[in-house]
């Protein structure tokens, strides 16, 4: 009975480090290319004023992200506007896009302002 005992807490034991660690594993796994992982890119798609209402000017960024890869993943993807004098504006969203999935993602910036020049970025960090 006391060997069966320490084989229980031991298969515990063992169950629950597996569990606390397989995260870990499988994303080295993947970055040794031997399991599925997402791949990422990220385009500047182009700007508008269709978020313009009433006078309140607004400029509206679209940004293209492509999962490239071979599995299912979370992106963080970042939209800024930057003026004359240096950043004006960043926006942030993550999403979950399967293998395969492109989608536009539009970012609202109504800090902008009418007559003034500005260029834009769309990045992430796992691109």
């Amino acid at each position: 009975m006391r060997a069966r005992s320490r084989l229980v807490v031991v298969v515990v034991i063992v169950a629950g480090a597996l569990i606390l660690l397989w995260p870990r594993v499988w994303t080295g796994l993947q970055q040794l290319g031997v399991a599925p992982a997402p791949t990422w890119v990220v385009e500047y798609q182009g700007n508008s004023v269709a978020c313009t209402t009433l006078g309140d000017f607004c400029i509206r960024v679209s940004c293209l992200v492509r999962n490239v890869g071979s599995a299912t993943g979370v992106v963080v993807l970042t939209a800024d506007l930057i003026g004359e004098r240096g950043l004006v504006g960043t926006r942030q969203t993550m999403i979950r896009m399967a293998a395969g999935e492109e989608r536009i993602l539009e970012f609202d910036f109504p800090e902008a302002e009418t007559g003034s020049s500005y260029s834009y970025r769309c990045e992430s960090p796992d691109s």
